[in-house]
């Protein structure tokens, strides 16, 4: 009896999951259109929240970089609501709105009631403008808005109120949260650098010859992202409401913010997490303003339109503070969501195991149940696959972000070596200008050393949850790469700094492997034996380096 229920329980969330996956909406979903007497159409993304549309549900999601871009861009748990609530699939849900491109010239000389320049493309992102006059072509927007009445003005199939709607510049969480796309896509797709699953050039401006070419390009000329916002990643980067902080909502408050890098930018640096500090002025006094920086919209509506909706938040205040959870705090791991998840899907896989042993096959309703299990069985299977491919993908990048520290602190230590040797050299003088430019040639190095030191200790904990074998494998290929690079070298006078160099990186990364598998064997965070191995390594290239002197 025990054994039914649970498979009773088991089919109904199968089935719920089925009926949930058959509700989700085909995204991109229909657009918000604002049509403003004689003036270009505004045209809006619709990104859900998928949390209902109680007065205060919040999407809880992590901000920031998912691998190591330090304190730039750190995971930082974060809540958002939306602005506001339009029928999503049959029903209310919370959304945040996006503009669908980048604000663009023809747009900006409307409501600003300027000219377009003679030879001017309308349809560039508007970029070489000051946050003040971005402030200026909001509240000029806006006032457009409001005359023209936004019933008439708004046009949207999803229904909804946009009677206290009003357009302001995203918040940080709000664009971030839709580059990465949002409820479109699945949480592994979401935590990835980007939303696509082809090539990046299919969808955004970024430095190559394949691509920008170095120049601003019209809006909307790529393929969307799958909320189907365009330009989200390069093209122009994008003002958002938010002052820079080093953890998004706490912290130092600096300059603000220019999100998703340019048309300037390198594809390897193209990322849902880059964030840019802007001044505010630049060092002369004038106001900062730049052509690789634009803006896109935002709809937002009031919290508190009225007196009666404020009583009605006041009704609901004391269950919510009640019910309400803080944000998780521990951040995303490929690895760590590995070491966690994975025991407990191998214990739910022996389990479902045990009871199709158990199950009576001389019942269609149990075969059905059997069958079901069995498809649960194949699926647990297939999530287990894929974690150790994303622990093999996480310990890739670990091994080659090992591989270049190493490879720097064997660099600085060197040139450290060969200063303090000339300083100590009798036939430089102490206090010359020879002498001094050795002595300062130290310090800078032994700094970057120090420097190098903290990386390395942040980057043994990036090995701490993944198996040991992974480890030693990813080293072991990455290693394999560097020699047969450096055996299609000519060993000849020519090449010899490459080779040098190639082989320097070789010794550095063997350093570093052995540094890394001592750590996850005796989880103790020595540094010693990793500084010291590659101190060594350095002498004796010192040593190289005054041989061939004499």
């Amino acid at each position: 009896m025990f054994e039914k229920m649970i498979v009773q329980t088991l089919l109904g969330a199968v089935t719920t999951a089925i009926l949930a996956a058959a509700e989700q909406p085909a995204f991109p979903l229909p657009t918000v259109k604002i049509q403003l007497e004689q003036l270009p159409i505004f045209e809006f993304c619709v990104i859900p929240l998928e949390i209902g549309s109680e007065p205060f549900a919040a999407r809880e999601f992590w901000l920031g970089g998912r691998d190591a871009q330090g304190f730039r861009e750190p995971p930082t748990r974060t809540r958002m609501a939306g602005s506001l609530v339009l029928d999503i699939g049959g029903k209310p849900d919370w959304c945040v709105v996006l503009g669908r491109t980048e604000v663009t010239l023809a747009q900006w000389h409307g409501i600003m009631e300027t000219p377009l320049p003679s030879g001017v493309e309308g349809q560039l992102p508007v970029t070489r403008i000051t946050r003040a006059e971005v402030a200026v072509f909001f509240e000029r927007l806006n006032e457009k808005l409001k005359r023209s009445k936004a019933v008439q003005t708004i046009s949207s199939s999803l229904g909804g109120s946009f009677n206290d709607v009003f357009i302001r510049l995203p918040f940080e969480n709000e664009w971030e949260f839709a580059a990465r796309g949002g409820s479109a896509v699945d949480d592994s797709t979401f935590d990835k650098p980007t939303p696509y699953q082809d090539e990046l050039n299919r969808h955004e401006w970024f430095f190559s010859q394949a691509s920008s070419k170095g120049k601003l390009k019209q809006v909307g000329m790529l393929g969307p992202n799958p909320l189907g916002l365009c330009d989200m990643l390069g093209n122009a980067s994008e003002m958002v409401e938010s002052f820079y902080q080093t953890e998004y909502s706490q912290g130092r408050l600096g300059g603000r913010i220019a999100r998703g890098g340019d048309f300037r930018t390198e594809e390897g640096d193209i990322r849902s997490s880059k964030r840019t500090e802007l001044p505010l002025v630049f060092p002369e006094g004038d106001a900062y303003k730049n052509g690789t920086v634009g803006f896109r919209l935002a709809l937002g509506s009031l919290v508190i339109p009225s007196m009666e909706a404020g009583k009605k938040l006041e009704d609901v205040w004391r269950d919510y503070t009640v019910q309400r959870t803080q944000p998780s705090i521990t951040p995303p791991s490929i690895s760590s969501v590995s070491a966690t998840s994975g025991k407990e899907l191998e214990e739910i896989n022996e389990l479902i195991k045990s009871m199709e042993t158990k199950l009576d096959l001389g019942e269609s309703q149990r075969i059905s149940a059997k069958q079901a299990l069995s498809a649960m069985e194949v699926r647990t299977a297939s999530i287990l696959g894929n974690m150790e491919r994303a622990n093999r993908n996480f310990a890739s990048g670990a091994v080659r972000l090992a591989s270049k520290i190493s490879t720097n602190y064997l660099a600085y230590c060197a040139n450290y070596l060969l200063a303090d040797e000339a300083i100590t050299n009798p036939a430089i003088r102490d206090g010359s200008d020879e002498f001094n430019s050795f002595k300062a040639n130290k310090l800078s190095n032994e700094i970057k050393m120090n420097e190098e030191e903290s990386s390395m200790e942040d980057v043994l904990k990036m090995f701490s949850e993944i198996p040991r074998e992974t480890i030693d494998s990813e080293f072991g290929g990455f290693l394999a790469t560097l020699d047969q690079e450096i055996s299609g070298i000519e060993n000849n006078e020519k090449n010899a700094e490459v080779r040098s160099r190639i082989e320097s990186r070789i010794e550095a990364t063997s350093m570093a492997r052995e540094a890394a598998l001592d750590y996850v064997t005796d989880r103790k965070l020595d540094l010693d034996p990793w500084k010291g191995g590659l101190t060594k390594i350095a002498r004796n290239r010192v040593e190289q380096v005054k041989n061939m002197e004499e």
